[in-house]
């Protein structure tokens, strides 16, 4: 019985570090920050909507750190 339950918690930490991505942090614009994981999509529904940030307004709530 001991053998079968090492044999699952080996099976499930070998899974979960085979499907675990890292986030890597981007600062978009002041205080705002996207988490980018994996590959992104050629298609970007914000690019493609024409919209821009009102970085006056941001810049005057001040800046974040990186969460």
């Amino acid at each position: 019985m001991r053998h079968y339950i090492f044999f699952i918690y080996l099976f499930v930490a070998l899974f979960n570090k085979a499907g675990a991505q890292s986030l890597q942090w981007q600062q978009v614009a002041p205080g705002v920050w996207k988490g980018i994981a994996g590959q992104p999509e050629t298609y970007d529904l914000l690019k493609a909507s024409g919209s821009v940030p009102a970085t006056e307004a941001l810049q005057k709530m001040g800046n974040s750190p990186c969460p």
